[in-house]
């Protein structure tokens, strides 16, 4: 049933924000000449897929990093911090939502240079369900610097019902992050 309702809220988000995927294409390419970033990351049974999002760093920050070991706010582009304050940046992943690689509610997908994370995640089976754009330590501002406490907020996934599943995307739309919570 989730997996229904990820291809159609996917679906109708790609559909709705339409205008705001050609407006940050558009702020993201003259910020930064290269609007659209991919990077692998870790999904289901520890698969590696290619994650899509607008660019909010310049171009020379090295893409095989995680956000929180990134020196500072210099590598973050003029455009990127509203994209990301905005959680504008995230809005490609919808793509990667209707692909199969992710869900809309899950754990936040890894580098696959973050081993430690990866272990943590398997002794909750997180590796057993798909990642999510967004998930409860997203909610809750834990990020992917203590990789223990990471998995065992978000072992509460395995058993996601659809309540939960919607109150998890509300809670989303309307929090608003910033650069310093995202890198916490």
């Amino acid at each position: 049933m989730i997996r229904l309702l990820d291809i159609v809220i996917s679906i109708f988000a790609i559909t709705f924000l339409c205008p705001f995927f050609v407006c940050a294409f558009i702020l993201s390419l003259i910020d930064t000449k290269s609007p659209i970033f991919l990077q692998s990351r870790i999904g289901l049974h520890g698969e590696v897929f290619t994650l899509y999002k607008f660019r909010t760093m310049s171009i020379s920050t090295p893409g095989n990093m995680p956000t929180h070991e990134i020196s500072s706010h210099e590598s973050v582009s003029k455009i990127g911090s509203f994209l990301r304050t905005y959680k504008i940046d995230e809005l490609l992943q919808f793509f990667n939502v209707i692909k199969g690689d992710m869900s809309i509610v899950g754990y936040r997908p890894c580098l696959p240079t973050q081993a430690h994370l990866i272990k943590e995640r398997k002794k909750f089976e997180l590796d057993k369900i798909l990642p999510g754009i967004t998930g409860p330590a997203q909610l809750l501002g834990v990020d992917m610097k203590d990789p223990k406490l990471l998995a065992l907020i978000d072992s509460s996934l395995k058993d996601l019902d659809i309540s939960s599943y919607f109150k998890i995307i509300v809670q989303t739309i309307f929090t608003k992050s910033s650069y310093e919570d995202r890198t916490r």
